[in-house]
């Protein structure tokens, strides 16, 4: 009983390797398909630096440090090298993040300034009952 247990499992591990791969391999990379960096035109601005913004991740307390980063950004009043006064958060470039600092990039970019009124309440300070 063992023996033949033992050849249908070893029978089973072999036919695994001998399956070909779902996606076969690349032969030419295409430059022009995959990911692209597209700046959305209510976010544009003329300015010579960019300003890129990497949350991490770690649930709900990244998701609440990349808002509050995002928040203080909003409060930051600058002027620009063209004289032109603006908010730190409108020179932002670029959002990225992973995990919970992901899900503001993600609002934020969706949103934009309603992140601000709904994700507070919605979600940074509702009580799931967890301790």
């Amino acid at each position: 009983m063992m023996r033949s247990l033992a050849l249908v499992l070893l029978a089973c591990a072999l036919a695994g390797c001998a399956t070909r791969p779902v996606n076969p391999p690349i032969e030419k990379a295409n430059v022009h398909a995959g990911y692209r960096y597209l700046r959305q035109e209510r976010l544009a601005h003329p300015v010579e630096d960019l300003l890129v913004l990497a949350f991490s991740g770690g649930g709900t307390r990244a998701a609440a440090f990349s808002f509050g980063v995002l928040e203080a950004l909003r409060g930051i009043e600058i002027t620009a090298l063209g004289g032109e006064a603006g908010r730190l958060l409108d020179m932002v470039s670029v959002i990225t993040g992973v995990s919970g600092g992901g899900f503001t990039a993600l609002a934020y970019g969706l949103y934009g300034e309603m992140l601000f009124e709904k994700s507070e309440e919605r979600f940074l300070k509702r009580d799931d009952g967890a301790n």
